[in-house]
C-alpha cells in the first residue's frame, strides 16, 4: 500500500511524530516490532517543558510525580534539589506509549503492530519497507526503531 510517510517504531518519538504527520492530513503508517501495550522494563520521567510541548492531557497514564530530584553525571556525587511545585511526572512505559499511540491513531494514523521490520530500501523517489509478508511504499520514512534499529542500519 502507497503512504506518504511510514514510521518505524512506537515509543514516544515514534507515535508523536506519526500524530503530528496524520494531523497535517497526510496518510501515516506506524510499524511497531510488538504488540502493544509492550512490556518495557523501564519507566519514564517527565519535565514541566516535555509536558508544555503537549496539546493533549495525559494524567490518565501519569502514575506520581516528585519535587525531590538528585542530579548526577558520570557517575559523579549527586546533587540534590527540591522545587515548589512538581519537576517530574512519571509514567510507566508501556502505559504511556499506547496512550501515545491512541493519540496517533485518533489522528489518523494506522497502527500495524506485531510488524517486525526487515528492510528499508530506497527505490527511485520512494522508500519500501518489508514487515513481514507485506511490503509498504512511501514517499518518506521516520526511523524511531532506536539506535540499533533496522532504519539507523539501512542509512
Amino acid at each position: 500500500m502507497q503512504y506518504d510517510v511510514i514510521v518505524i517504531g512506537a515509543g514516544p518519538a515514534g507515535a508523536s511524530a506519526a500524530r503530528r504527520l496524520a494531523q497535517q492530513n497526510l496518510k501515516v503508517l506506524l510499524l511497531e516490532r510488538f504488540r502493544l501495550p509492550r512490556t518495557k522494563p523501564c519507566g519514564g520521567g517527565l519535565t514541566s517543558h516535555a509536558l508544555s510541548l503537549l496539546d493533549f492531557d495525559i494524567s490518565p497514564v501519569i502514575e506520581a510525580h516528585a519535587r525531590r530530584v538528585f542530579f548526577s553525571y558520570d557517575s559523579g556525587a549527586p546533587v540534590e534539589q527540591t522545587f515548589r511545585e512538581p519537576s517530574v511526572w512519571m509514567v510507566m512505559r508501556d502505559r504511556f506509549d499506547a496512550f501515545l499511540t491512541q493519540k496517533a491513531i485518533q489522528a489518523g494514523a494506522v497502527l500495524q503492530d506485531g510488524a517486525r521490520v526487515e528492510s528499508v530500501q530506497a527505490d527511485g523517489d520512494e522508500v519500501s519497507v518489508r514487515a513481514g509478508s507485506e511490503t509498504h511504499r512511501a514517499r518518506f520514512v521516520v526511523g524511531a526503531d532506536g539506535a540499533n534499529g533496522i532504519t539507523a542500519k539501512a542509512s
